[in-house]
């Protein structure tokens, strides 16, 4: 068996393992984040990515390399996706997939000290992680082949709906009010922020998305006959499924 057979036959237990370290690293890095005035970390007003400041993030290598480690570990599980969609929807899912590993890999290993091209490392995961799954929930959409694939569609539905509505409320953030807040730990900000709340969302969806498919990639596994679509051989007609008509007996 090769390394990429027994990476993917393992993908759903690597998934959530890789969900267990990214959720261990935001959890560690937030409790030890203190704001200039004393403050806490707030997700009501606090972006993510502020867990990897070394202004005010003790532990932000710890989120760093959580970050890149929980994006390798979850990697196998939309490979293995990539591959049970048709050739169209596969080569723009690889696309997607290749420019949201490649954000993901870029807010992991250049700080939000660094604002400018942290910012575009975020903005390239957030529009690859909005590709990837719209690409998904049409291909699956489509790939009427695919059995109980109902609950990984849901999932990319609602992951695309708040990436979309996130990336429209960034857009429309005032560039000072971001940059201000993003560089000023003293920045007077709103109590409850629409954007950073929408990232937070954006984030569960994320999670979300991955444990769904893990769930699906686990039971084509277990039952790899359920997800082989039998079409009628070449030159052959399907014939359309007749109800039996009872018997009657005089």
């Amino acid at each position: 068996m090769s390394l990429l057979t027994a990476t993917l036959k393992h993908a759903p237990s690597l998934a959530r393992l890789g969900l267990g370290v990214l959720g261990a690293g935001l959890f560690y890095s937030a409790a030890y984040f203190r704001n200039i005035d004393g403050s806490f970390f707030d997700p009501l007003h606090n972006f993510v990515s502020e867990l990897g400041s070394r202004r005010t993030s003790p532990m932000a290598a710890v989120f760093d390399v959580t970050v890149i480690l929980g994006a390798l570990l979850l990697f196998p599980s939309v490979y293995a996706l990539v591959n049970r969609l048709r050739n169209g929807f596969r080569r723009l899912a690889v696309i997607a997939t290749a420019g949201c590993m490649l954000g993901i890999f870029g807010v992991g290993l250049i700080s939000i000290d660094h604002l400018k091209p942290h910012l575009a490392a975020a903005l390239i995961f957030f529009c690859g992680w909005f590709a990837t799954v719209a690409v998904f929930t049409v291909g699956f959409r489509r790939e009427r082949a695919q059995p109980h694939s109902r609950p990984l569609i849901v999932a990319s539905l609602v992951s695309t709906a708040l990436t979309l509505t996130f990336l429209a409320a960034l857009l429309h953030t005032p560039p000072q009010l971001l940059s201000g807040a993003l560089q000023d730990p003293l920045f007077a900000r709103p109590g409850i922020w629409t954007v950073t709340v929408l990232e937070w969302a954006v984030l569960a969806s994320f999670c979300g998305w991955i444990t769904t498919a893990s769930r699906y990639l686990r039971h084509s596994t277990l039952n790899p006959a359920s997800t082989i679509h039998h079409s009628p051989a070449a030159g052959q007609r399907s014939l359309p499924a007749t109800k039996a008509r009872p018997s009657i007996t005089v």
